[in-house]
């Protein structure tokens, strides 16, 4: 099977970006097809999984042989560039695109099936999205409605994306896929910070989870909004409590739920409500592969565990440090060396954290993450010395 690909490798400084954009736009004209656009970033895991699946799952290389396919590397070089015209937020982002250049569709996130049914929903109706909405204004219709809110959403307008996904409920259509966009919404809003929209996640979350086989990932959104709970000390009783809940539930439907989930949420129970800090390590080490202290991941993963929650930070930095030190340089490591200056932060070791920070930015250049967290540190360290506050 033959797909016409523009691979577009970036590199700083380079305007190999628009150079290769071109003539992909221009290949799509003469073959009569649309663009098809993958933002991706070298470090994400899904991004690796829809490139592994393109090479070897027949119904993913069936529907990339109806459009012209181009690869953004969305952190290097231009490539920053188009992410930020097209208001890429997370990765990978697929765009489909008219070969007049004209955004028709959006959307982001890698798993195999959803794929395929957002792909055949972008291509069952190929305009923009003014003349979708034009569309909607003329006939209402409750997937228009969440077509609209889908692609509000990923374009950055909640506002919008709200207001489409209120007029599916208000037809009276039960959705849950509108209910976990809706969770999705509230969900990013928490995590920037604003803990208001905490009862309404949790009563959206409850309504996932009590839906039965109707949404059978229903379990995954309450462990994430969970987990998304448990770095903000400061409504950690209202965790403990939305995890005793939970806890509750899965003893009610343990098939419900994956034994790998359930063992790793039983770590924050053991911390949260049995208020056993040294019970809940020990399953999340036992959860770890046999050779876990080798790898520098696993090191990784559990250093970064305890940092969350604010337990047993010396062994978190000494392992993030065997992560460090079992690890080739590059992004990965990057990744570690991050770790490490924010539990060095953490026991109010600045300088280590600068340090660390530093190594964490020069390992991965590209990340512009990696040098604010720098600028961050080097802040808190001039605040410290003039004894201003920060």
């Amino acid at each position: 099977m033959l797909i016409t690909l523009f691979l577009l490798n970036i590199f700083a400084g380079e305007d190999s970006a628009y150079a290769a954009y071109e003539p992909a736009l221009q290949q799509a004209k003469s073959e009569n097809k649309l663009l098809f656009i993958d933002f991706y970033a070298v470090w994400c895991g899904p991004c690796k999984a829809f490139t592994r699946d393109s090479h070897s799952k027949p119904e993913i290389q069936s529907r990339l042989e109806k459009v012209v396919l181009a690869k953004i590397d969305a952190e290097k070089g231009e490539g920053i560039n188009w992410a930020k015209k097209f208001k890429v937020q997370g990765y990978p982002t697929y765009c489909l695109v008219s070969p007049q250049g004209e955004l028709l569709d959006q959307w982001a996130g890698y798993e195999f099936n959803d794929f395929q049914s957002r792909f055949d929903r972008a291509l069952a109706n190929p305009t923009t999205v003014a003349q979708k909405v034009e569309q909607y204004e003329k006939k209402p219709s409750a997937d228009l409605a969440e077509h609209l809110g889908d692609l509000y959403l990923e374009l950055g307008d909640a506002q919008k994306a709200r207001q489409y996904y209120a007029s599916v409920e208000k037809m009276g259509v039960q959705n849950f896929s509108v209910l976990s966009s809706l969770f999705r919404l509230d969900f990013d809003e928490f995590g920037n910070g604003n803990n208001d929209v905490l009862p309404n996640l949790v009563q959206t979350a409850n309504q996932l989870l009590n839906a039965g086989e109707a949404f059978s990932e229903g379990p995954d959104y309450m462990r994430a909004l969970i987990n998304q709970m448990v770095p903000k000390l400061e409504i950690r009783d209202q965790t403990a409590e939305l995890a005793s809940q939970f806890h509750t539930w899965i003893e009610k439907n343990p098939t419900r739920i994956s034994e790998k989930m359930k063992q790793s949420f039983q770590a924050d129970y053991q911390w949260l409500v049995q208020k056993d800090p040294e019970a809940a390590l020990a399953t999340k080490a036992a959860l770890m592969d046999e050779n876990w202290q080798k790898d520098g991941g696993a090191l990784n993963e559990i250093a970064w565990w305890c940092f969350e929650r604010q337990l047993f930070l010396d062994k978190a930095q000494a392992w993030a440090q065997q992560g460090v030190e079992v690890s080739e340089p590059g992004p990965d490591r990057a990744n570690i060396w991050d770790t490490l200056a924010e539990i060095q932060f953490l026991k109010g070791d600045v300088q280590g954290a600068i340090n660390s920070a530093t190594k964490a930015a020069e390992e991965n250049p590209t990340r512009k993450y990696f040098q604010k967290q720098l600028e961050r540190f080097q802040k808190e360290a001039s605040h410290t010395k003039t004894g201003s506050a920060p």
